[in-house]
């Protein structure tokens, strides 16, 4: 993930989830900047499952309570 935020600036991101005109008003499980950085992830790691990219980018689901796996 450090590899990606040195190369892809964060308001890039940010910009990114301004443009879908949605505004988040309750807390998500998966917010929308997580999303953003998985396409990225998964358009520039083609050869790797969706569950690889998440593991390389540090980037964990919650469970139903808003709790990350250990």
């Amino acid at each position: 993930m450090d590899s990606f935020r040195k190369n892809i600036p964060i308001e890039w991101v940010s910009e990114a989830v301004n443009q879908t005109g949605r505004a988040a008003v309750r807390k998500r499980r998966f917010p929308a900047e997580q999303a953003v950085w998985l396409v990225l992830g998964i358009g520039l790691m083609r050869n790797r499952s969706i569950s690889d990219v998440c593991d390389k980018l540090e980037l964990a689901f919650p469970d139903s309570k808003g709790d990350l796996p250990p």
